[in-house]
């Protein structure tokens, strides 16, 4: 057969060496944020820093191609739900590990990833090779993979065409010529995309998997009856409906859960499958929602006992989904009611982290022997969503806000909060990291507190950091005196816009800079 490989067809061995040799691109490590130039080498690096050996894995597994594919994809996907694994040691697949035969694995995690297109016949030893039996391709496996093809074809054409009308509308506002019916239209195309983006079931894989977030909801639920027994509770965002079910099962009367995605047809299936009949799921955004029609469960709701939701995105306030949660609150919780988590906090600490720097922004100096300096421009202006190493945090940690969910309004979500910081030692400052921790606290026999800093086992969320143009000499002891100023984004209301302001002990220079979380 022929491979097609970014939309060109391979109809020889020669032609792939030719191909090969015109266009190369860095190989980045399974694990950590290393890159090589050519696979071999990214497969030494993880054997000798990673302890694993891919190699000897795919001989003793005989992976075919697609096995291959598979095992690539399948390794991304778990570093991605686990960014620890960035520091492993001594990753191995065991070979009664079934989870990465999935055919979803097909389906690249890294965009043009050249571990799937040469990591397989190219880079390994020849010895080994010969090892690995003869490539059985079934009508099965190509009609999959030529499903999954279109997907990605369709995937790329929807994001085309929604970048393009992006592009329209900005320009039209941008020349005055908007309407507000136009800016409606604006604000439907994002929310289009963005509960697309959760229609499908790997981000629901990655937070379901995150049991810091999965487990503090079950213990909220099942450790605190006097909020849930004999309740009618309303989930909103609820995806595939665990948190509904968590409720259900810790005796609450009614539990509705609303999502606007596709997910939520899932997450009908998933109550069905498990005979849960108190349950009742709606597709639609709850700003559009006026009233709960009950006839499915033959009840009557005008108001809720409680609202739980999953809320909170990267820097806490990313996705702006709070206020949804603002506005299901006012339209349904009873007297008396409360939301849950009730409780958040951002905090700031200053890092040092010379490594850090050097893979982000250095990076571009020389790739390849290449100067690509107009990409720093870019770089610093983007948030860095990773996990932090402990080491490199440089300060006292800072509690930037504080809100109480069962009394925060729309307008607190724009803010400027003035912080302090003092400096643990000698070293350069490379710029600052922000996370959060929410609570399940308001009159509760068992609070529960959920916490996504790097001192603790890491979330999902990792940390958000903001890295500085320029490094700044700092001495223990030092204060960092400034502001966080933090505001939804005025073209793309989930993004936030942040601007850092501080000044370093005496110095009078105020260093001032901007960043897009996106």
């Amino acid at each position: 057969y022929q491979r097609r490989v970014r939309g060109r067809e391979m109809s020889s061995e020669e032609d792939w060496d030719d191909w090969l040799e015109e266009e190369t691109e860095p190989v980045s490590c399974l694990f950590c944020s290393s890159s090589f130039p050519t696979p071999s080498s990214c497969y030494e690096h993880c054997a000798s820093k990673h302890g694993f050996d891919y190699p000897k894995l795919r001989v003793n597994l005989k992976l075919d191609e697609y096995g291959h594919v598979k095992i690539i994809n399948y390794i991304r996907s778990q570093v991605k739900a686990k960014p620890a694994l960035a520091n492993v040691t001594d990753f191995n697949i065991d070979e009664n590990n079934n989870e990465w035969k999935n055919d979803v694995y097909l389906k690249p995690v890294l965009e043009s990833d050249p571990l799937l297109y040469s990591g397989y016949d190219d880079d390994v030893d020849g010895a080994e090779e010969n090892q690995i039996s003869q490539l059985q391709i079934s009508e099965s496996t190509e009609n999959k993979l030529a499903r999954l093809e279109q997907e990605l074809k369709q995937a790329r054409l929807l994001l085309q065409e929604t970048l393009l009308a992006d592009e329209k509308k900005l320009e039209k506002k941008n020349k005055g010529d908007g309407s507000d019916d136009e800016d409606d239209e604006d604000e439907y195309d994002q929310d289009h995309g963005y509960f697309e983006a959760y229609g499908g079931p790997y981000i629901h894989d990655v937070m379901l998997k995150d049991k810091v977030r999965t487990e503090s909801y079950r213990d909220f639920f099942y450790q605190n009856p006097q909020w849930i027994k004999d309740k009618v509770v309303l989930d909103v965002g609820c995806g595939t409906g665990i948190l509904c079910m968590f409720a259900s099962s810790a005796g609450a009367r009614h539990v509705i859960g609303v999502d606007n995605s596709r997910i939520i047809e899932k997450a009908k299936s998933i109550v069905n499958e498990n005979k849960i009949s108190n349950i009742l799921l709606l597709q639609n955004k709850i700003e559009n929602l006026d009233h709960v029609d009950g006839k499915q469960l033959d009840i009557s709701i005008d108001k809720v006992d409680v609202i739980v939701s999953e809320w909170m995105g990267y820097c806490l306030l990313f996705e702006s989904m709070l206020s949804s949660i603002i506005i299901a609150r006012d339209k349904f919780l009873k007297p008396g009611g409360s939301v849950f988590p009730d409780i958040a906090r951002m905090y700031l600490c200053a890092i040092s982290d010379d490594q850090f720097r050097k893979d982000k922004f250095d990076f571009w100096d020389d790739v390849y022997g290449f100067k690509m300096s107009a990409m720093k421009e870019d770089v610093l202006k983007e948030c860095f969503v990773e996990t932090v190493n402990v080491e490199s945090i440089n300060s006292n940690v800072f509690r930037l806000k504080e809100l109480n969910v069962n009394t925060v309004s729309l307008d607190d979500l724009d803010f400027s909060s003035e912080f302090q910081l003092t400096v643990s030692r000698d070293s350069m400052l490379d710029g600052f990291v922000c996370y959060f921790d929410v609570e399940f606290s308001k009159d509760c026999v068992k609070p529960i507190i959920m916490e996504t800093g790097p001192f603790t086992t890491q979330t999902h969320w990792a940390q958000t950091i903001f890295l500085w143009e320029k490094r700044i000499a700092v001495c223990s002891g030092d204060v960092i005196e400034g502001s966080f100023i933090c505001k939804r984004h005025m073209d793309y209301y989930r993004d936030l816009n942040i601007t850092l302001k501080f000044r370093v002990g005496s110095n009078e220079s105020v260093f001032v800079q901007s960043f897009v979380l996106r």
